[in-house]
C-alpha cells in the first residue's frame, strides 16, 4: 500500500479550507478549520506559496487565499510541491537518471514500478480541489 506523508494530507486539508473560505484565512483560523497543528501547517505552505498554488498577504486583512484559478489545481501538483521527489522508487519518475542501483540494466521490478508510478500520477491528476469538494457535497 502507498502511503502519502502527513505533509500531503494536510496540505491537501489546507488548501480545501481555502477554497471553502470567502475571504482569506489567517494560518491560525486556517489550522483550526483544517484540523493540522499551526506549525506544520506554516511549513507546508511555504511550499504552496512559493510555487504559487497559494497566495498570502501580510497584516490585519491578510492572510492565506486559493486563486479560482487554482480551485482546480490537481492533486498530482500539490503532491509533487510538496514532497518535492515525486518519484516512487530512485529507478522512476523524474529522477530516473539519478539511480545508482547496480541492478538497473537487468533489473525484474523497474517496469512494474514505473507502471505503478503512471497510475499514481494519473489517478492523483484526476482529482482537484474544487472535485474534491464537489464530491464530498454529493456523499451527505
Amino acid at each position: 500500500m502507498i502511503r502519502f506523508s502527513q505533509a500531503v494530507e494536510y496540505g491537501v486539508l489546507g488548501l480545501v479550507e481555502l477554497a471553502k473560505a470567502e475571504k482569506p484565512l489567517a494560518l491560525v483560523a486556517l489550522s483550526k478549520k483544517a484540523g493540522v497543528p499551526e506549525s506544520f501547517l506554516a511549513k507546508i505552505f511555504q511550499k504552496l506559496e512559493r510555487s504559487g498554488i497559494v497566495v498570502s498577504k501580510r497584516g490585519k486583512s491578510g492572510g492565506f487565499r486559493l486563486p479560482a484559478k487554482n480551485h482546480k489545481v490537481h492533486l498530482w501538483k500539490i503532491y509533487k510541491v510538496i514532497e518535492e521527489n515525486s518519484s516512487l522508487r530512485r529507478c522512476v519518475g523524474e529522477s530516473e537518471k539519478s539511480c545508482d542501483c547496480k541492478k538497473m540494466s537487468h533489473c525484474i521490478l523497474q517496469e512494474a514500478w514505473q507502471d505503478a508510478q503512471k497510475s499514481l500520477e494519473k489517478s492523483l491528476s484526476s482529482w482537484t480541489i474544487s472535485g474534491l469538494l464537489t464530491h464530498h457535497l454529493k456523499k451527505r
